[in-house]
């Protein structure tokens, strides 16, 4: 599978523990803006001095529950109060594959060159 993200200098990655999107489950991700472009899908940049698995590092992070995501959401102090957007995507197989990460509703998505940003909605949450 051709990978969006760059992975040679991730080791096994995706993980083995990865699988692939069944078509069928609902995703979600915030996005800043409107129109949804392919860079509203890009891996979130790895603050200074944190320590993340570089593999991580380059997958895209999405959500299986609008109501985590809508949580997340207003804990970002850079989101809090502001205008924003959930996406929501149905993944299909050859979109890339998809690791449970974090907590519970977190997932790490490495996404493929297949996957097509004009599939996904979109609904406005905040203000």
């Amino acid at each position: 599978m051709a990978y969006f993200e760059d992975l040679t200098n991730c080791g096994d990655c995706p993980h083995a523990d990865a699988f692939q999107p069944d078509g069928v489950t609902l995703y979600y991700r915030v996005i800043k803006q409107l129109p949804v472009t392919s860079d509203s899908f890009l891996p979130t940049l790895v603050r200074e001095g944190m320590e993340i698995d570089p593999c991580i590092a380059k997958s895209v992070s999405i959500y299986d529950s609008p109501n985590g995501i809508r949580n997340g959401y207003s804990r970002i102090p850079a989101l809090r109060n502001k205008p924003g957007f959930i996406a929501t995507l149905v993944l299909r197989p050859e979109d890339g594959m998809v690791k449970q990460t974090f907590n519970n509703g977190h997932h790490s998505w490495w996404r493929s060159t297949e996957f097509d940003h004009t599939t996904v909605t979109v609904q406005q949450v905040g203000q």
